[in-house]
C-alpha cells in the first residue's frame, strides 16, 4: 500500500468544506472511471475468455492508439514486462517507426489492438488503415481487435460492418481515465498480467480517496498542491520562517521524480492527466513534469534546487525492487550498502532532503513492490487527486476543450 510522507512544507489540514468536495465527484460527467474497479465483471470475463482461447496463436501485439489509449498501456508494460518484445504500441505517425513494424510484420501471427473510443483519432485510424492493407481478409477478421464506445462512433461502425472482436470502454470514461478499462487489461492480460489484482488494488485506494478523513491520501495530494500553487494564509499552511523570509512563489510546476525505469512511464502518464485535467484556463493550470531517478538528477536537478522555488516535487520510491544486483566486494562504496538499489534509494532519500532543506516543497510516496496490485492503487490515487484538484479550482477537469480545437483545425486542413 503506498505511503504519503508529507514535510512540513506540503502539509495541510482538509476541514469540513474539503470533505464535502468527495461528494461532488461522482456526481460529474465522464466520472464512471470510478466504477471500472469493480463493476466490470462481463467485461473481464470475456477478456479472460478472449486471451484464453487465443493463447499459442499469436506472437506479436501492435497496439494503435494514442494520448490515454496509449500510455496507460505503456505504464503496464514497462512495469511488469519491460523487456517484452511481443507487445508493441504504436502512438505517434511517424513513418519510420511504421514502416519498420510494417517490414517484419507476420499477419498470420500478429494481433493489431486498435484503440479509440470515438473512432475518429487520426492518428490511431491511420495507422489502423495503414495496417489493415497488409492482412488479408480472413487475418483481419481474425486478428483485428476493437476497443471503443460499446454504442457509437466510427469504429464502432466498422465492429459491426466487419464483424470484429471488440471490448469496450463505457461512454463515460475520458481517455485519460481508461485505464482501468479494457484499454489497459487486455494488454495486461494477453502478456500474462494479474488483471484481478490491478483492480483489487484500485477498489483498495478508492475506498481510502473517499474517506472524510486528513488521512486521506487522494485530499492529502490534491490540498497540498492547490494551497502551494495559491500560497494560502490558511493557518494550516504550515511553512518554515526561511520560506516566509524567501517569499517563495505559487508553484506552477508538479515533477514525478519516479525512482524507477519500471515505472517512469507512470509519469509520462500522469504528465497527460494533470495537463489535460486542469489546464483549462489562463489563470488555472500546472506543468507537470516527468523525470527519472537518479538520471535526471544529472539534467534538471540543479533547476530544481537553486531555480525559482516554484516547483512541487513529488518522489516515487520503491522499496523492494522486482530484482536486485549486488555490488562487488570489497568496494570503494559504503561497506554497509550490498545492492545497486540501495543506492537508488540513498539517492531518491538524499535528493529529497537537499530540496526539502533549501524549502523546496517535496511529497514522498513510497511503495512496498511493483505489483499489479500496488499500480492500481497508484492509478486510483492519481485519478482521485486530478478530480479533487477539479473540484478545488472549480474547474472540469474531465473534458478537454483545447484539444478538441487542434484536432478540429488539423481535420479542416485535411478537407481542403
Amino acid at each position: 500500500m503506498p505511503t504519503l510522507h508529507l514535510t512540513p512544507l506540503t502539509t495541510f489540514e482538509p476541514n469540513k468544506e474539503h470533505f464535502e468536495l468527495l461528494d461532488q465527484i461522482p456526481k460529474r460527467h465522464f466520472t464512471d472511471w470510478l466504477q471500472l474497479a469493480e463493476n466490470q465483471e462481463e467485461t473481464i470475463s470475456s477478456i479472460k475468455n478472449f486471451v484464453q482461447k487465443r493463447k499459442g496463436s499469436w506472437d506479436k501485439i501492435i497496439a494503435l492508439g494514442i494520448g490515454g489509449s496509449a500510455l496507460g498501456i505503456l505504464t503496464l508494460k514497462q512495469a511488469f514486462f519491460p523487456f517484452d518484445e511481443r507487445l508493441v504500441v504504436i502512438d505517434n505517425l511517424d513513418s519510420n517507426t511504421l514502416q519498420h513494424h510494417l517490414s517484419v510484420l507476420n499477419p498470420e501471427r500478429t494481433l493489431v489492438l486498435v484503440i479509440s473510443k470515438s473512432g475518429g483519432t487520426l492518428e490511431t485510424m491511420t495507422a489502423y488503415e495503414v495496417f489493415k492493407e497488409h492482412f488479408n481478409p480472413e487475418q483481419y477478421q481474425k486478428n483485428f481487435i476493437a476497443i471503443t464506445d460499446p454504442q457509437e462512433g466510427k469504429l464502432r461502425e466498422r465492429v459491426s460492418r466487419d464483424l470484429l472482436t471488440n471490448f469496450p470502454i463505457p461512454t463515460m470514461v475520458g481517455g485519460r481515465f481508461s485505464v482501468l478499462s479494457p484499454v489497459g487489461l487486455l494488454p495486461l492480460a494477453l502478456l500474462g498480467g494479474n488483471i484481478d489484482q490491478l483492480l483489487a488494488g484500485a477498489r483498495e485506494m478508492k475506498q481510502r480517496c473517499f474517506e472524510k478523513s486528513p488521512d486521506n491520501p487522494a485530499l492529502q495530494l490534491a490540498l497540498s498542491t492547490y494551497q502551494l500553487s495559491k500560497l494560502t494564509t490558511d493557518p494550516s499552511f504550515r511553512s518554515s520562517e526561511r520560506a516566509k523570509e524567501d517569499n517563495r512563489q505559487p508553484i506552477t510546476t508538479l515533477s514525478l521524480f519516479t525512482y524507477s525505469d519500471q515505472l517512469y512511464s507512470l509519469g509520462l502518464w500522469y504528465q497527460q492527466l494533470l495537463a489535460e485535467s486542469i489546464g483549462k484556463s489562463r489563470e488555472v493550470g500546472l506543468t507537470p513534469l516527468a523525470l527519472r531517478g537518479a538520471s535526471d538528477q544529472h539534467s534538471v536537478l540543479q533547476l530544481l534546487q537553486d531555480g525559482p522555488n516554484d516547483k512541487l516535487n513529488i518522489f516515487l520510491d520503491i522499496v523492494k525492487p522486482t530484482k536486485d544486483v549486488n555490488i562487488p566486494k570489497p568496494s570503494t562504496l559504503n561497506p554497509e550498502l550490498s545492492t545497486i538499489h540501495e543506492i537508488l534509494r540513498l539517492e531518491c532519500h538524499g535528493t529529497e532532503q537537499a530540496l526539502r532543506e533549501d524549502d523546496r516543497p517535496t511529497i514522498i510516496i513510497e511503495i512496498p513492490e511493483i505489483s499489479e496490485y500496488n499500480l492500481g492503487e497508484l492509478f486510483m490515487l492519481f485519478q482521485m487527486q486530478i478530480a479533487i484538484l477539479g473540484e478545488l479550482y472549480g474547474i472540469d477537469a474531465f473534458n478537454q476543450p483545447g484539444v478538441e480545437k487542434s484536432k478540429k483545425i488539423v481535420n479542416k486542413a485535411l478537407e481542403s
